[in-house]
């Protein structure tokens, strides 16, 4: 099997085509709009709906550089986190000899779509379609605990906190209901605290839009996999490529026949297996960005 998907990504490169093959002046102008062009485009394949980024400074005006392809790259670490303030490490290369490299001191203000009040909402009362609204806001380093109208499908939520109006929900201050398969939820019950937001669902569940929750019950009796299109997360259904190219069943399965019913038909080339535990795919988080080249 060759199309399994690499759930750490290595490199974000954007690429942009340059045959210069003689000596040539870099000007700090040019290097600010591809930094900012860059930086902009990374966040917005990260899932910001909008970007502005501003650079601070270049320590020079204009950069001679000897005769060659050059390349820039921001140094980039993995993650979908960003500071307003910050300062990025640019490498300049020709003929991939490092010539230069500086910091970029950067703002930046990043935007997403979010559950926002629409007027006052006290601790302990429901959240649902009355008094929040979709809306952009302007996020902050906590922007991964917004929350969209989805959470709204599975029923109400309550606040944790006074959220006051136009104020985001944040999900660390909202009992979300989680969503778990119900017989597993019967076998864990007892490690669930009582005000656990909860919701059960049963052997196939609609999580969104071409996303499904798959009971499949053969690791454990519960156990899941998660499809969108031809994409599985195998869960703990299985845990190596090996497993699947070999068919392999996991080694721990509470139903064995279900266990060999999951490798048979997620071994088919239609699929693209996405793995957990398989060490060769989980490879680190830096990376770099290429933003010249």
């Amino acid at each position: 099997m060759n199309k399994f998907f690499k759930l750490a990504l290595i490199f974000l490169s954007i690429i942009f085509a340059n045959n210069i093959s003689v000596a040539q002046t870099l000007e700090a102008e040019f290097v600010k709009q591809e930094v900012i062009k860059a930086v902009e485009a990374d966040m917005i394949q990260k899932g910001f709906i909008d970007v502005e980024v501003d650079v601070l400074g270049i320590p020079f005006n204009s950069l001679e550089l000897p005769e060659g392809k050059f390349r820039m790259v921001i140094i980039e670490n993995q993650g979908s986190g960003y500071s307003k303030r910050c300062i990025k490490a640019l490498r300049i290369y020709v003929n991939d000899s490092l010539i230069r490299a500086f910091g970029v001191p950067l703002e930046i203000k990043a935007y997403k779509e979010a559950l926002v009040a629409t007027k006052e909402i006290g601790l302990g009362k429901t959240i649902n379609a009355t008094n929040v609204e979709m809306k952009k806001v302007e996020v902050d380093g906590n922007h991964n605990n917004l929350v969209d109208m989805r959470v709204l499908n599975n029923g109400d939520i309550v606040s944790s906190k006074y959220y006051r109006a136009g104020q985001p929900i944040d999900k660390r201050f909202a009992k979300i209901k989680s969503d778990v398969q119900k017989d597993e939820y019967v076998k864990g019950k007892k490690y669930i605290p009582t005000d656990f937001n909860v919701h059960l669902i049963d052997d196939e569940f609609l999580l969104d839009e071409n996303i499904i929750i798959k009971k499949i019950g053969g690791h454990s009796i519960g156990s899941c996999i998660v499809l969108a299109d031809n994409y599985v997360l195998c869960g703990d259904e299985c845990y190596y490529e090996k497993c699947l190219t070999d068919k392999i069943c996991t080694g721990s399965s509470y139903n064995e026949e279900e266990s060999e019913k999951f490798i048979a038909e997620f071994c088919k080339n239609k699929y693209i297996p996405l793995l957990f535990h398989d060490g060769k795919i989980m490879q680190g988080k830096s990376g770099c960005l290429v933003i010249k080249n």
